[in-house]
């Protein structure tokens, strides 16, 4: 049976959201977009690739995908929170959550925008590419 990406966002904001990362930003975990008003600290995230597991014997019931959180906060020290806590729930884990097994999550990507020009001056964004492995538990 394929994984849906619905079911593995549902999951993956499920599973911030019982970790130290809801302390920073409540329930601002956002798949896609945000509002346009979004109260900061916030997270957007979204599936940039999935590719499933297939055996001689068919589907294996594995997903490998990628997944890209951008953290915004106004401060860089708020931001910074965030990842090292995003980094804790999530890196190097084997979690379930509902019927979606997770296990060998890892960073492919990480990159810091700090608003250098007067419209972004007091957003702070940082960008974290993750990796897993979801399989139907």
């Amino acid at each position: 049976m394929k994984l849906a990406t619905k079911a593995i966002m549902e999951a993956l904001r499920a599973e911030l959201l019982a970790s130290p990362v809801q302390s920073l930003v409540a329930s601002r975990i956002y798949p896609g977009l945000a509002q346009q008003d979004a109260r900061r600290p916030y997270v957007v995230y979204h599936v940039i690739f999935g590719t499933p597991s297939l055996t001689h014997d068919g589907d294996a019931s594995q997903t490998e995908i990628g997944v890209q959180f951008d953290l915004y906060a106004d401060t860089i020290s708020a931001v910074v929170g965030v990842a090292d806590a995003m980094r804790n729930a999530l890196l190097g884990v084997d979690w379930q959550r509902d019927s979606i097994r997770f296990q060998f999550c890892g960073i492919d990507d990480e990159d810091s925008i700090f608003g250098a020009d007067e419209e972004t001056a007091n957003l702070k964004h940082w960008r974290m590419d993750f990796r897993f492995i979801a399989t139907l538990a």
